[in-house]
């Protein structure tokens, strides 16, 4: 109904970035320096890809409204950048989102519009059609079948999602 029509994607428009966002994680790691212990060795210019870095909430500067869980934390509350992904999945957490986005900017996620051919960007960021949904979700589930650690991850984040009418998890036999 109405495939074509431009809307507001409000919390939809989360999985496809942080779909893009892993995918470019993954390729970065593909050919990451590493220690003799075959740990990343993260340069300056690569630090935001070190999803074990902590990150700590300042409600002065991070301020988002709509959902989440961070919001409701005290000035100080620490997370790493991999728990953040979490609450963006698990919760819809927008300062978790925000954050996410501001650390890895639009190039990734910019591809995969183009790559999809997502039309309903051409209203901005936070706008996609019916169809454009189906073609995101469509290459999720693409992603999940890769069999990745980080297609696991976000497969297992989506299925425990608060959200869960979204997509569910496995239901009990």
């Amino acid at each position: 109904y109405n495939a074509d029509t431009i809307l507001y994607a409000a919390s939809l428009i989360k999985a496809p970035y942080i779909l893009s966002v892993l995918r470019e994680i993954e390729n970065f790691e593909k050919t990451a320096e590493r220690d003799k212990a075959g740990k990343i060795v993260y340069r300056s210019w690569e630090k935001k890809y070190d999803l074990d870095e902590e990150w700590v909430y300042d409600p002065e500067t991070m301020k988002a409204d709509g959902s989440g869980e961070i919001m409701n934390k005290a000035a100080g509350f620490r997370l790493t950048w991999r728990e953040l992904f979490e609450y963006a999945l698990l919760y819809s957490d927008n300062i978790a989102f925000s954050q996410i986005y501001n650390r890895f900017g639009f190039t990734s996620f910019n591809s995969l519009v183009w790559q999809l051919g997502i039309k309903g960007q051409s209203a901005g960021f936070m706008y996609l059609t019916a169809r454009d949904c189906g073609k995101f979700l469509g290459e999720i589930y693409r992603y999940f079948e890769t069999g990745s650690a980080y297609a696991l991850w976000m497969k297992d984040l989506m299925t425990r999602s608060r959200d869960g009418e979204m997509i569910g998890g496995d239901e009990p036999a």
